[in-house]
Protein backbone atom coordinates (compact mmCIF):
# COMPACT_ATOMS: atom_id res chain seq x y z
CA UNK A 1 0.00 0.00 0.00
CA UNK A 2 1.66 3.22 -1.06
CA UNK A 3 2.12 5.35 1.79
CA UNK A 4 2.06 9.18 2.20
CA UNK A 5 5.05 11.11 2.17
CA UNK A 6 5.18 15.05 2.38
CA UNK A 7 6.15 16.82 -0.47
CA UNK A 8 7.50 19.89 1.51
CA UNK A 9 11.33 18.40 2.20
CA UNK A 10 13.59 20.18 0.56
CA UNK A 11 15.10 15.90 -0.02
CA UNK A 12 13.55 12.92 0.29
CA UNK A 13 16.31 10.97 2.04
CA UNK A 14 15.39 7.52 2.82
CA UNK A 15 15.36 7.85 6.65
CA UNK A 16 13.10 11.37 6.13
CA UNK A 17 10.91 9.32 4.28
CA UNK A 18 10.52 6.54 7.13
CA UNK A 19 10.21 9.04 9.81
CA UNK A 20 7.76 10.65 8.05
CA UNK A 21 5.89 7.51 7.00
CA UNK A 22 6.61 6.44 11.18
CA UNK A 23 5.03 9.76 12.17
CA UNK A 24 2.23 10.47 9.90
CA UNK A 25 -0.28 8.39 8.56
CA UNK A 26 -2.86 11.07 6.78
CA UNK A 27 -3.91 11.42 10.75
CA UNK A 28 -5.80 14.75 10.72
CA UNK A 29 -4.24 16.04 13.13
CA UNK A 30 -1.29 18.57 13.65
CA UNK A 31 2.39 18.05 12.11
CA UNK A 32 5.29 17.28 14.26
CA UNK A 33 6.83 20.99 13.04
CA UNK A 34 3.30 22.66 13.72
CA UNK A 35 1.93 22.81 10.54
CA UNK A 36 -1.83 21.89 10.50
CA UNK A 37 -4.12 21.83 7.35
CA UNK A 38 -6.23 18.81 5.92
CA UNK A 39 -3.97 17.09 3.53
CA UNK A 40 -4.20 17.80 -0.07
CA UNK A 41 -2.90 14.39 -1.49
CA UNK A 42 -1.44 14.10 -5.38
CA UNK A 43 -2.39 10.83 -6.33
CA UNK A 44 -0.48 9.67 -9.87
CA UNK A 45 -3.40 7.32 -10.89
CA UNK A 46 -1.64 5.14 -13.81
CA UNK A 47 1.14 4.69 -11.24
CA UNK A 48 -1.76 2.45 -9.06
CA UNK A 49 -3.36 -0.97 -9.61
CA UNK A 50 -7.24 -1.38 -8.37
CA UNK A 51 -6.56 -2.80 -5.18
CA UNK A 52 -3.62 0.01 -4.00
CA UNK A 53 -6.48 3.01 -5.37
CA UNK A 54 -9.25 1.33 -3.37
CA UNK A 55 -7.12 0.77 -0.11
CA UNK A 56 -6.25 4.72 -0.18
CA UNK A 57 -9.61 5.49 -0.56
CA UNK A 58 -10.60 3.02 2.57
CA UNK A 59 -8.21 4.56 4.74
CA UNK A 60 -8.06 8.08 4.01
CA UNK A 61 -11.77 8.38 3.17
CA UNK A 62 -11.73 11.46 1.13
CA UNK A 63 -14.81 13.73 0.45
CA UNK A 64 -13.43 14.70 -2.91
CA UNK A 65 -11.51 14.23 -5.71
CA UNK A 66 -10.13 16.82 -8.17
CA UNK A 67 -9.03 15.44 -11.19
CA UNK A 68 -6.45 17.62 -12.88
CA UNK A 69 -6.05 15.67 -15.99
CA UNK A 70 -6.98 16.94 -19.29
CA UNK A 71 -8.36 13.56 -20.59
CA UNK A 72 -9.46 11.43 -17.03
CA UNK A 73 -9.00 7.85 -17.57
CA UNK A 74 -9.29 4.80 -14.84
CA UNK A 75 -7.67 2.24 -16.91
CA UNK A 76 -5.49 1.11 -14.51
CA UNK A 77 -7.81 1.29 -11.47
CA UNK A 78 -11.41 1.10 -13.09
CA UNK A 79 -13.30 -0.47 -16.22
CA UNK A 80 -14.26 3.37 -17.27
CA UNK A 81 -14.99 6.87 -16.40
CA UNK A 82 -18.40 5.83 -15.46
CA UNK A 83 -17.37 3.10 -13.32
CA UNK A 84 -15.50 5.04 -11.49
CA UNK A 85 -18.20 7.76 -10.81
CA UNK A 86 -20.25 4.99 -9.68
CA UNK A 87 -17.77 3.40 -7.22
CA UNK A 88 -17.15 7.05 -5.98
CA UNK A 89 -20.82 8.47 -5.66
CA UNK A 90 -21.57 5.12 -3.81
CA UNK A 91 -18.50 5.83 -1.28
CA UNK A 92 -20.19 9.46 -0.75
CA UNK A 93 -16.90 11.10 -2.63
CA UNK A 94 -17.84 14.02 -5.23
CA UNK A 95 -15.86 13.61 -7.90
CA UNK A 96 -14.60 16.59 -10.28
CA UNK A 97 -13.07 17.25 -13.55
CA UNK A 98 -10.29 20.05 -13.07
CA UNK A 99 -7.91 19.89 -15.66
CA UNK A 100 -4.59 21.72 -14.22
CA UNK A 101 -1.56 20.27 -16.11
CA UNK A 102 -1.78 22.04 -20.30
CA UNK A 103 1.60 23.21 -20.00
CA UNK A 104 1.61 24.76 -23.35
CA UNK A 105 -1.36 27.34 -22.00
CA UNK A 106 -0.79 30.89 -21.52
CA UNK A 107 -0.34 32.25 -18.17
CA UNK A 108 -3.73 33.78 -17.56
CA UNK A 109 -5.31 30.62 -18.61
CA UNK A 110 -3.08 28.32 -15.86
CA UNK A 111 -4.08 31.53 -13.64
CA UNK A 112 -7.63 31.04 -14.23
CA UNK A 113 -7.68 27.32 -13.35
CA UNK A 114 -6.08 27.90 -10.06
CA UNK A 115 -8.53 30.44 -9.27
CA UNK A 116 -11.28 27.36 -10.33
CA UNK A 117 -9.26 25.09 -8.19
CA UNK A 118 -9.22 27.57 -4.97
CA UNK A 119 -12.28 28.06 -5.32
CA UNK A 120 -13.51 24.35 -5.20
CA UNK A 121 -11.05 23.62 -2.22
CA UNK A 122 -12.66 26.85 -0.35
CA UNK A 123 -16.32 25.50 -0.97
CA UNK A 124 -14.88 22.30 0.47
CA UNK A 125 -13.66 23.55 3.39
CA UNK A 126 -16.90 25.76 4.29
CA UNK A 127 -19.20 22.79 3.70
CA UNK A 128 -17.64 19.72 4.54
CA UNK A 129 -15.53 17.97 7.45
CA UNK A 130 -11.88 17.14 7.45
CA UNK A 131 -11.51 14.71 5.04
CA UNK A 132 -8.25 14.43 2.74
CA UNK A 133 -8.63 15.99 -0.72
CA UNK A 134 -7.08 13.95 -3.38
CA UNK A 135 -5.59 15.64 -6.57
CA UNK A 136 -5.61 13.35 -9.16
CA UNK A 137 -2.78 13.43 -11.60
CA UNK A 138 -1.85 10.83 -14.56
CA UNK A 139 1.71 9.92 -13.50
CA UNK A 140 4.31 11.15 -11.09
CA UNK A 141 6.28 13.12 -13.77
CA UNK A 142 3.13 15.17 -14.46
CA UNK A 143 2.55 14.95 -10.51
CA UNK A 144 6.15 16.62 -10.32
CA UNK A 145 5.05 19.16 -12.59
CA UNK A 146 1.96 20.12 -11.26
CA UNK A 147 3.33 20.21 -7.47
CA UNK A 148 6.08 22.96 -8.56
CA UNK A 149 3.30 24.70 -10.48
CA UNK A 150 1.44 24.80 -7.48
CA UNK A 151 3.05 25.06 -4.20
CA UNK A 152 3.25 28.28 -3.74
CA UNK A 153 -0.13 29.19 -4.73
CA UNK A 154 -0.94 26.43 -1.94
CA UNK A 155 1.10 28.16 0.54
CA UNK A 156 0.20 31.47 -0.09
CA UNK A 157 -3.23 31.68 -1.14
CA UNK A 158 -4.85 28.01 0.85
CA UNK A 159 -5.81 28.43 3.78
CA UNK A 160 -6.45 25.31 5.71
CA UNK A 161 -4.83 22.20 3.45
CA UNK A 162 -1.35 21.08 3.11
CA UNK A 163 0.08 19.19 0.27
CA UNK A 164 1.18 15.52 0.53
CA UNK A 165 2.49 12.87 -2.18
CA UNK A 166 1.99 9.44 -2.19
CA UNK A 167 4.74 6.76 -2.26
CA UNK A 168 4.01 4.44 -5.62
CA UNK A 169 7.09 2.59 -5.41
CA UNK A 170 5.61 -0.33 -3.30
CA UNK A 171 2.32 -0.52 -4.89
CA UNK A 172 1.97 -3.94 -7.38
CA UNK A 173 0.81 -3.81 -10.52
Amino acid sequence: MPNPIYIDTKYRSVQTIEAQRASDRLAHSNRPDGISGIPLVLIPVSEMNFHSFQNLLRENKPKLLLDTRKYPEFYSVYESLRKAREEFKAQGVEYIHLPLLAVDEPAQVFWAQLTDLKEKIDSYLQHSGNAPIFLLTSTEYYMDILLRRIRGFVSQRLSGVRLVDIDTSSSTK
